[in-house]
């Protein structure tokens, strides 16, 4: 019966999927975990605890969820936009923005339903943001409290392709100016069902003699007849050289928005899902394809269609230092130069499909050099970069490993880089994921969380988590994950908008430590009461009260709590658990392996760094809180944090799992470094 001892110094590869369970030949088997909830493995190896969130404030309307959208002016000047059904409300400075003392707002026209089909791509104090069914709109911030969300008023474009019909159109009057435009008949015009009310606003080009000048249908009359405010000058003579806006009611609208090499780029439009459209470069709102006498210059816009034998949507862009990539459901694309030139133009463009895994509309994410999208079962996250030995680019999944986390399907995304490179996910089931992601040391490490509270009266089911955006912290010394919840609380649904704390360093003082989740901090005179709770009323709460863990109190419906004893420093808020369970050990066997043989784990050691508190236990024993008080630590006073081994050591029975349990579940930090398993095992069976 060999004795042995099983060490794991190296967590980082993160939660694996039970698939993997019998793996025990991968490299970095032993640096994964079958549970990690609640804790994030770090590039250096160790596993430190989720931070708690901090309550902002309740959404306009709990009966709706809703979308947030991050806004970066710059690194010190950043907001997180609530999107919600008709509203855009604003959130910066870890506050919500106020005007009058009340919740600043701008008025919208997406429904509930529109909100996770936004897309949107931003300029310095302008966001562009576009959905299928609506006309691409910017909000501007003009002030603190000063936003507008306007329609774009395109200049002179983009257009479909010039008339090849023997339709002509006629100006009343020559431009610029309001005129009459009237058509010789419906053929070429929206399918030659003619001119429709839905044209108002849509932009026009017609070419007299030898100059092409455009404007806008202001005005119906019939389906031959419109009026047109002609921004240039046009000729009154009969053309049959004309063409007409590619954005209205008739085509829809683009459904994907990014910036590439100094162009507003459009793609996915309604009639003509496989488009894209570039701006003039330096002139995001002016399509123009070519000089008013029909010249093409390398500044005009750039109009393309991917050649593909399926016509699928271009559900996403993202701009690469290889081009502007393109995401469809059936593959990924790559539009670049056609030449050795460095930019692309009207006359130098050209699209090649590098991958064919498909993707849907959830916004990909920009990590380093690389591009992380979804691919359309929503149930994978795939990895596009461009690979030097290969000359093309390739998109390995990320998420085989842990598949399990991502069953249910992706339909969002935000990418942190530090203190920790991790991109977020929230699944459709409302659990939030994190992948630990930093390519340069080979780290790729899933984990789960879990938020405090229920999302159900019968105190079964966890939150709801429904958005995340990540915007950089106002003195830009990590970036902020801000989240959506939805909870059940006081006997209604209540969903809030919170703030993921710091992550805990060393040199934190351990009544600022903050790890419980739609939490508030009362800071001040030495108090048995804190107030102002309203938000938690009838929710039994965890409280750390000057470093110290107080036993779990329930927050009255007036939002109060009482103290057992007086404190000058409280964090209050939903408690969570943080687990960690290791993979089935493989260590131990006389013939070569562990596994598939009863294994009795006798012995277990921690190292820790900055910690106080825990419980372990092997596979389906029982748990054993590890006193961290010592003789040397006053009893007035909280516990000191530790750093170093602890030993848990227990009569256990043999089991075939062989596997390590442990679990945080005070307001308390936890980073665990390494865990040694000590055990015996039957090799005869």
């Amino acid at each position: 019966m060999p004795r042995s001892t099983w060490v794991q110094n190296n967590f980082n590869a993160g939660e694996w999927s039970p698939l993997t369970y019998g793996r025990a030949d991968i490299a970095k088997y032993k640096n994964a975990l079958a549970t990690c909830l609640n804790y994030v493995p770090t590039a250096q190896g160790g596993l430190t605890r989720r931070p708690g969130t901090k309550y902002i404030a309740n959404v306009k309307n709990s009966a709706n969820a809703v979308r947030l959208i991050p806004f970066e002016f710059s690194i010190t000047q950043a907001y997180v936009l609530e999107f919600g059904p008709a509203y855009v409300r604003f959130y910066t400075n870890d506050g919500q923005l106020l005007s009058g003392g009340l919740p600043y707002e701008v008025a919208t026209p997406y429904a509930a339903a529109d909100l996770q089909d936004l897309a949107f791509t931003q300029s310095a104090d302008v966001l562009y943001i576009v959905h299928p069914n609506y006309a691409p709109r910017k909000l501007q911030r003009n002030g603190a409290t000063s936003w507008t969300l306007n329609t774009i008023s395109f200049l002179d474009g983009p257009y479909l392709l010039v008339n090849s019909s023997a339709t002509t159109l006629t100006s009343s009057v020559a431009g610029p100016g309001a005129a009459t435009v009237t058509a010789s008949a419906t053929t070429g015009i929206n399918g030659g069902s003619g001119f429709t009310a839905n044209d108002v606003g849509r932009v026009i080009r017609l070419k007299s003699g030898s100059t092409w000048g455009w404007g806008a249908i202001t005005g119906y009359t019939s389906s031959t007849q419109v009026t047109v405010t002609w921004t240039t000058a046009v000729g009154t003579t009969a053309t049959t050289f004309w063409r007409l806006g590619l954005f209205g009611t008739t085509n829809g609208y683009p459904r994907a928005v990014c910036f590439n090499q100094d162009r507003l780029v459009f793609a996915g439009c309604t009639q003509y899902p496989n488009r894209i459209d570039g701006s003039n470069t330096s002139d995001y709102e002016n399509f123009a394809p070519s000089k008013d006498d029909g010249t093409v210059i390398d500044s005009n816009a750039i109009s393309f269609s991917l050649n593909a034998t399926k016509v699928n949507v271009i559900n996403w862009l993202m701009s690469d230092e290889w081009g502007l990539l393109a995401g469809t459901a059936s593959g990924e694309w790559v539009i670049a130069a056609s030449t050795q030139q460095n930019a692309v133009t009207p006359t130098n463009i050209t699209a090649k499909m590098t991958t064919s895994y498909g993707g849907t509309n959830v916004p990909p994410v920009r990590v380093g050099k690389c591009t992380l999208f979804v691919q359309r079962t929503k149930r994978k996250l795939r990895e596009m970069s461009y690979q030097f030995t290969l000359g093309t680019f390739q998109a390995p999944d990320v998420s085989l490993i842990a598949e399990h986390l991502t069953k249910s399907g992706i339909k969002q995304m935000a990418a942190q880089m530090a203190p920790h490179p991790i991109v977020w996910a929230v699944r459709n089931d409302g659990v939030l994921v994190g992948f630990v992601y930093d390519k340069d040391q080979e780290v790729l490490g899933w984990h789960q969380h879990q938020m405090g509270g229920y999302s159900d009266a019968a105190q079964k089911l966890p939150p709801v988590v429904e958005s995340v955006a990540v915007i950089p912290a106002p003195n830009v010394d990590r970036d902020q994950v801000w989240v959506a919840v939805q909870r059940y609380i006081n006997g209604a649904v209540v969903r809030t908008v919170e703030l993921m704390t710091k992550y805990w360093e060393d040199g934190d003082a351990l009544a600022d430590a903050f790890f419980v989740d739609c939490g508030a901090t009362y800071s001040g005179a030495s108090t048995t009461t804190v107030s102002g709770l309203t938000w938690l009323a009838g929710q039994t709460v965890s409280v750390l009260a000057d470093g110290s863990v107080h036993p779990a109190v329930v927050v009255s419906g007036a939002g109060g709590i009482t103290l057992q004893r007086s404190a000058s420093k409280v964090q209050v808020g939903l408690g969570y658990n943080s687990d960690g369970k290791t993979m089935r050990i493989e260590s131990g066997g006389g013939d070569g392996t562990a596994q598939g043989k009863f294994k009795r784990i006798h012995r277990a050691i921690f190292r820790f760094f900055q910690s106080v508190g825990l419980n372990v236990q092997s596979t389906g024993g029982t748990a054993f809180p590890e006193p961290f008080r010592t003789s040397a630590d006053l009893m007035d006073n909280p516990v000191a944090l530790y750093t170093g081994d602890k030993r848990w050591a227990w009569d256990g029975t043999y089991e075939l799992e062989g596997q390590v349990f442990w679990r945080q579940s005070d307001p308390l930090p936890s980073n665990v470094l390494m865990v040694v398993a000590q055990l015996d095992t039957q090799d005869g069976g």
